[in-house]
Parts: structure tokens; sequence; C-alpha cells
């Protein structure tokens, strides 16, 4: 009778062991998942924050681009300017008419 109680304890403890091990088991392939749910989700968010970043990037280059030119435009009216006044060309200026009481040359 005292074997047959030993031997049951023996088994009984044997089934639980293979119970908590099994839990145990269960527990981990549960948390892993878990675990490579919330990566996955860091890792989709982090995707979206790199699309937009790039979504900026272009605008930025874009609008650097079109200021480049606006600059090189302006740039070139001012070299075109310079050169001409180089050569001697200067603004046209408003002239000034005198009106005299007297003709400047008289009929002899």
């Amino acid at each position: 009778m005292i074997n047959r109680r030993i031997f049951l304890t023996k088994k009984l403890g044997q089934q639980r062991i293979a119970g908590l091990t099994t839990f145990l088991c269960s527990s981990l392939a549960i948390g892993c998942l878990l675990v490579q749910v919330v990566v996955s989700n860091r890792f989709a968010w982090a995707g979206k924050n790199i699309d937009s970043t790039d979504v900026k990037i272009r605008l930025l280059t874009d609008e650097n681009t079109s200021l480049r030119e606006e600059i090189a435009s302006a740039s070139a009216f001012i070299a075109v300017k310079n050169h001409a006044e180089k050569l001697g060309f200067v603004q046209a200026i408003v002239p000034t008419f005198l009106k005299l009481d007297q003709p400047v040359a008289v009929n002899p």
C-alpha cells in the first residue's frame, strides 16, 4: 500500500511537472508572439515616419531648386547691368528744358 502511494505520488508529481512545463512553454510562445506584434508595429510606424521625412526632403529640394533659379536670374540681370555700365551705357535721365525770353540765335 505504501509503495502504491509513493508510485501514485510520483505519477501525480510527474503529471504536475508535465502540466507546468506545458503551461510555461505555452506562456513563452504567447509572450514571443506578443513581442513580435509590438516590434512589427514599431517598425511599421518607423517606416511611416521615414516616408513622411522623404516627402519633406523632396519638397525642400524642389523649393531649394526654385530659389536657386531665382537667384541665378536676379544675378544675371545684375551682371548685364554692370557690364553695360562698363561699356559706357548710362541710365536715361529726364531732360530739363529752359525757356528763354530771347532766342539763342538771331537772324542777321
